[in-house]
């Protein structure tokens, strides 16, 4: 989550760590072409993580 939070902080995003429904979630928005991020990690039982990520660019 780290790397993914690091790499939308350089690109210009907002960025924001919640926790919903039990799985951890980053989501984010930058201004200039209101683009947008939102990205779920789910544990997994074998103690891998799955990555859900959706994303826009303002359309």
């Amino acid at each position: 989550m780290d790397w993914y939070y690091t790499r939308a902080i350089r690109t210009g995003y907002s960025a924001e760590h919640q926790i919903a429904d039990g799985n951890h979630v980053l989501g984010g928005f930058r201004e200039r072409d209101e683009a947008a991020f939102y990205i779920v990690f789910a544990d997994r039982s074998d103690g891998g993580t799955e990555v859900d990520i959706v994303a826009n660019r303002g359309r």
